[in-house]
């Protein structure tokens, strides 16, 4: 899976999925689902680390490279409808 960069792309989707990157209290017993959640991203991810440390690491930059480029459209689309609007 690490492999492939569809496979990594899955990956990160259900990393995110589990709720690895987002705190999972909010004062209420429904933080014991989300704790188990994101448990589950942690043995993914543990076991994605010792299976390949260098494509995890791949699957990481890949993904922050993504979203790089996506704030760099965001912000230039965001620049063209302030400037459509001062025009």
């Amino acid at each position: 899976m690490l492999s492939h960069p569809q496979g990594r792309r899955v990956l990160w989707s259900v990393l995110q999925l589990t709720g690895l990157f987002s705190k999972t209290f909010d004062g209420t017993s429904g933080t014991y689902h989300q704790e188990g959640r994101r448990s589950v991203g942690v043995d993914l991810m543990l076991h994605a680390q010792g299976i390949d440390p260098a494509l995890y690491g791949r699957m990481i930059t890949e993904r922050m490279d993504a979203l790089t480029q996506e704030q760099a459209r965001d912000r230039a689309a965001a620049d063209r409808r302030q400037r459509e609007d001062e025009a």
